[in-house]
């Protein structure tokens, strides 16, 4: 069952057990999931997904550190027919995401878990990377300066100063680190 691939001849889309993919619910509306379990005979193959949660699924008011590419995955498993799957999607860690230079609509990152009965994100934010001399949490979506020798992120508003291709922050430049 592991390596079944269930094709949806209506998309030209093959799926498989671990596929994160994208899930039509309305017009207005993206969702996604990741494939656990499929069953079924085909064509009217069914699937078992989690779901990957939003922030602003969670939040009234999303923190500026989410980022517009940021999911979450859950304990909420659901079944769902072939027909509602509208493709595959890719979700990476942060730390694949943040290191590419170029991402299309497609592709996500998680970094942290959702539980929506007892509405709780883990790790808690506490433990998220944090950036820079304001110690705020990464959002990849922003741009930063890294310094050459620690390679540490800064905002530019945070710094002073003019960046040069080979900038070391105050620390580094004072021995500090």
């Amino acid at each position: 069952m592991l390596n079944t691939i269930i094709q949806n001849p209506s998309k030209n889309h093959h799926f498989t057990i671990g596929d994160s993919i994208k899930i039509f619910i309305s017009e207005d509306y993206d969702s996604y999931g990741k494939i656990i379990k499929t069953y079924g005979r085909k064509p009217y193959t069914n699937f078992k997904i989690s779901w990957y949660y939003r922030p602003n699924d969670i939040f009234e008011n999303v923190p500026k550190f989410f980022s517009s590419a940021e999911l979450l995955i859950s304990d909420h498993i659901q079944d769902i027919s072939i027909e509602n799957i509208d493709g595959k999607i890719e979700v990476l860690t942060l730390k694949e995401y943040h290191s590419r230079s170029q991402v299309n609509e497609d592709v996500f990152f998680t970094r942290g878990w959702y539980c929506p009965i007892e509405n709780v994100l883990k790790p808690t934010l506490s433990h998220w990377e944090r950036v820079c001399l304001c110690e705020s949490i990464l959002n990849p979506d922003e741009i930063y300066v890294t310094c050459e020798k620690c390679e540490n992120m800064f905002h530019f508003e945070c710094v002073e100063g003019g960046f040069e291709i080979y900038w070391t922050c105050d620390s580094c430049s004072l021995g500090k680190m």
